[in-house]
């Protein structure tokens, strides 16, 4: 699956199927058979009736590569498949249910949109363009100007001396004599939805979690998961709410993107400025949002996805669908305050280093880490144990940098997704209980492999393994391998802090005489400064009382 993925949503706008279509059983009139380049110009009718269902997934799937090839492809005439369309009687607009990605290539191709045009604005603004999307968007221009742009086939179609070429100048006189065919989805809105999932089922374009979201996309947690991927930008998942709580759900959703997904994840690395949950442009971050969402909301498998299996066991209560809004931002807050937790710039934030806790040995971000990092400070925090674990976290924090390997191998044997996280967590559980005992690494290692849950542990690492060439993944992980040694440390905790997360701290108190000087001032962890430096001030002074 590609990672970088050219964001074309804006091309064709979302519209929710009338219900009031399911009285009407006709179908579509079937008026236009086919799609010709020139009517998918911004202001044409055709461009101005066309839409896709709000249920379908977001138009973000194909690499800048993939764009060019497919428009190519059309150009030198290859044969293409017929977009299937359903057309609705009640407003005459045309639904596309099939094809939706190569429509709006082409349609990005013809109007210079390639996610950061004017069409792409007007949906995202401009302040919702990320900086990931304007960077597939002019890769994806480069490429086009190889192929050759719209504008000028278009001019030389309609001027033929001013063709630099004979072959362009037949190029471009096919283009506008080329034609996309159409199919038609007969019947009501209903219908048309079945149809969908139908096509894409059995074509397997969608992945098993995107279609559950498709299907639960009235649900919080589908609601939450698709403001979050976007950060609170780009089509309203949420419009049917009123307006304040829209406006809630797209600033905790823009607030907690910010926190999981900024600095934008380079490739390969160069630096250890990481964000904590990798590349936001990607089908992996979208997987492992509805996960996190899930998690720190306590929603299982049962309660929202949809099942051919019988439940022999008592029925699990569903998730009912939101429709004031109030559950997506409860969901978002319990996703605020989990990113809070590791990240962040609250006093509670810990400040975990991405190196240490999120990217693996191999120099690749790994999703189950993010996911048990979360569940085990969360559940530290529920315990009130944070503290304690402040005391241990510079040793806790380099049995991880030089077992780093672990992860990768966890991540491995367990499979994807979420079953990591459980044996994570064992393995931070064990860890920080040994290094509590003052065990050195080769102890804290005996009593992992000892454990029945991590029994899958081994002592090669996977930067020894034989390579014949440096791939983008082995030059991250050299550069993390080697800066990983060298970063800022806090001044309380002595563990490593990246410069998004470090707060200047009085080393004498401000209430005990400390003055705003260089040599008072300490960089440390906001929880650090915050938390635990009052929690162990407040128990000196009891045991100062106690004495006296």
């Amino acid at each position: 699956m590609p990672t970088q993925l050219v964001n074309l949503d804006a091309m064709i706008p979302r519209e929710d199927f009338e219900e009031r279509e399911s009285a009407n059983l006709s179908g579509s009139r079937r008026t236009i058979m086919e799609i010709r380049v020139e009517d998918l110009e911004l202001g044409r009718p055709l461009f101005a009736a066309l839409r896709k269902p709000d249920f379908q997934r977001v138009t973000a799937n194909w690499s800048p590569e993939k764009v060019a090839d497919f428009i190519n492809s059309f150009i030198n005439e290859e044969f293409v498949p017929s977009l299937i369309m359903w057309e609705s009687n009640l407003n005459g607009k045309l639904f596309v249910i099939d094809g939706a990605h190569r429509l709006s290539a082409l349609m990005a191709w013809v109007n210079n949109d390639y996610g950061n045009g004017s069409i792409s604005k007007k949906l995202f603004g401009d302040e919702g363009i990320s900086e990931a999307q304007k960077r597939y968007a002019r890769q994806t221009s480069q490429l086009i100007e190889k192929i050759g742009p719209y504008a000028e086939l278009k001019i030389y179609a309609q001027k033929p001396e001013t063709a630099p070429s004979t072959e362009t100048l037949i190029k471009a006189r096919k283009l506008f004599t080329s034609k996309l065919d159409l199919q038609w989805v007969g019947g009501d809105a209903a219908t048309a939805e079945r149809s969908f999932f139908k096509i894409n089922i059995s074509a397997t374009m969608i992945d098993d979690t995107e279609l559950a979201i498709l299907k639960a996309r009235k649900l919080p947690n589908a609601i939450a998961t698709r403001a979050l991927i976007h950060a609170g930008r780009g089509h309203k998942f949420w419009v049917d709410f009123d307006d304040a709580k829209q406006k809630e759900i797209e600033a905790l959703a823009l607030k907690a993107h910010e926190v999981l997904f900024k600095p934008i994840l380079e490739d390969p690395i160069t630096t250890t400025e990481l964000p904590v949950a990798g590349g936001s442009y990607s089908s992996q971050s979208f997987r492992m949002l509805i996960d996190l969402v899930n998690m720190v909301n306590g929603v299982t498998p049962r309660m929202w996805m949809e099942s051919n299996k019988r439940v022999k066991a008592k029925t699990t209560e569903r998730l009912p669908e939101d429709t004031s809004g109030d559950e997506t931002i409860r969901f978002l807050k319990e996703v605020n305050k989990a990113a809070s937790l590791i990240s962040g710039r609250e006093a509670k934030s810990l400040g975990l280093h991405p190196v240490v806790y999120f990217y693996g040995a191999n120099g690749l971000f790994q999703p189950a880490a993010l996911l048990a990092a979360i569940k085990f400070f969360s559940g530290l925090g529920h315990s009130n144990l944070l503290i304690d674990f402040t005391d241990q976290r510079h040793e806790f924090e380099e049995f991880l940098v030089h077992h780093r390997h672990y992860i990768n191998q966890l991540a491995k044997s367990k499979g994807s997704r979420t079953r990591p996280v459980d044996s994570l967590v064992a393995l931070y559980e064990i860890v920080l209980r040994e290094v509590k005992k003052g065990s050195d690494h080769s102890q804290i290692v005996k009593a992992l492999k000892e454990d029945e849950r991590l029994k899958d542990l081994e002592d090669i690492r996977d930067e020894d393994r034989p390579r014949k060439k440096f791939s983008k993944e082995v030059r991250s992980a050299a550069y993390l391998k080697s800066a990983v040694e060298g970063p800022i440390r806090c001044d309380i905790c002595r563990a490593r802090m990246r410069s998004k997360t470090i707060s200047a701290d009085h080393r004498i108190r401000v209430e005990d005489g400390g003055l705003g000087t260089a040599d008072n001032l300490q960089l440390t962890h906001f929880f650090c400064n915050s938390g635990y430096k009052e929690s162990r001030h407040s128990q000196a002074k009891e045991s100062c009382r106690a004495k006296s």
